[in-house]
């Protein structure tokens, strides 16, 4: 249940890793000790299984998902905005047609206006911080650059890891 540290060390002219768990933070005395080659081999495994063009296919499909959702969601911002924007404008209105005489009702008037004022304000900085969150998205070159670098990874990965494992 302990934390595991990973330990580098020199042997000849390679660098191996082991990972271990120290007892009660001593260095020297270990509960448990394994050898990195076995678990990065293992991840390795584990990785090319995972990493296939397949796979990255269907990251491409829940994206073209959620980017559906997403212009849903930003109709249904715009619309609200709209909706504010009405009620802003209907606001000023009635305030700009009451007698200045009725200073009770033109504050009162004056009040509702800067609170949907407001509001709107809101509204737009809402809008805008969450479609820039949102904003990317990958172009038709972009994802058969992915394509390729998935469909070319197992090589590459075998190359490096062949090197790292020697």
């Amino acid at each position: 249940g302990r934390r595991m540290h990973v330990r580098y060390r020199k042997r000849g002219k390679k660098t191996t890793s082991d990972y271990y768990c120290s007892t009660h933070g001593h260095e020297k005395t270990y509960c448990q000790t394994l050898s990195g080659r076995v678990i990065d081999e293992s991840v390795s495994d584990l990785l090319l299984e995972l990493f296939t063009p397949m796979a990255v296919d269907m990251v491409f499909q829940i994206q073209e998902e959620l980017k559906k959702r997403l212009e849903s969601l930003d109709k249904m911002q715009k619309q609200h905005i709209e909706r504010l924007e009405y009620e802003v404008n209907l606001a000023k209105k009635r305030y700009m047609q009451v007698d200045p005489d009725n200073r009770l009702v033109a504050c009162t008037l004056e009040a509702e206006w800067n609170q949907k004022l407001r509001a709107l304000k809101e509204a737009h900085e809402e809008y805008e911080k969450k479609r820039m969150s949102n904003i990317y998205n990958l172009n038709e070159q972009e994802r058969k650059e992915l394509i390729a670098l998935v469909s070319d990874f197992p090589q590459l990965w075998n190359v490096s890891t062949s090197l790292k494992f020697q």
